[in-house]
């Protein structure tokens, strides 16, 4: 593995401007909300006209509070958010400018699944031509569709992984993926323990995993 920076591709500019203009549109006041929300405290204050002498008044009148308190946080979370978008605009365009990705660059000599969950989660073993190995975790797809590769890239620069939700860009050729049918991930999970490092070597996991 080796830690370059390079300048950024055509098609990483192309998912920057893609996450900078997604950012740059305005989240919209649903004034439906706060119209549904006005609507439930003009029938509360009602309820409790009617019943104020009696106990029934009394969910009104927290009703009442709640509904306040629902149309504060509602506007306040609205200029949140768009402020929030803001800063992440002038951060991306900042990075742009700077034209700089840093990057892992990765040479497996084999990959294997050991772990897929439903929600898209997916664990890579992955192995080094020196015959080290380590895990790289797939989360809601953000590697290329391509994976794996015989050369392969894995973005460092945390604003380029939040704006474009991409951790790995594949280069060279397509190599296969090493499956194990019928993976349990319980039983995975209990043999790999700490996925931080990797304690078994790759052919040692295979066995191991194949076996449960």
């Amino acid at each position: 593995m080796i830690e370059i920076e390079r300048e950024l591709s055509a098609k990483e500019i192309k998912q920057i401007d893609a996450a900078i203009k997604k950012k740059q549109t305005k989240v919209r006041l649903r004034f439906e909300v706060i119209l549904g929300l006005l609507l439930a405290v003009f029938l509360f204050g009602w309820h409790i006209y009617e019943y104020d002498d009696s106990n029934w008044s009394l969910p009104s009148k927290w009703g009442i509070v709640i509904s306040f308190m629902a149309i504060w946080m509602y506007i306040e979370s609205y200029f949140e958010l768009n402020r929030k978008n803001k800063k992440e605009v002038i951060t991306l365009i900042n990075f742009k400018k700077k034209n700089l990705l840093s990057m892992m660059v990765i040479e497996p000599k084999r990959v294997m699944k050991v772990m897929d969950f439903p929600k898209g989660e997916t664990i890579y073993l992955i192995e080094k031509k020196t015959g080290k190995c380590f895990y790289l975790l797939n989360i809601e797809d953000s590697f290329c569709k391509e994976f794996p590769t015989s050369i392969f890239e894995y973005y460092l620069d945390s604003t380029y992984r939040y704006a474009t939700n991409m951790e790995v860009n594949c280069k060279g050729d397509k190599i296969d993926l090493v499956v194990i049918p019928f993976l349990n991930n319980k039983k995975a999970e209990m043999i790999i323990g700490n996925f931080e490092s990797s304690k078994y070597t790759f052919d040692e996991l295979y066995k191991l995993l194949q076996n449960n």
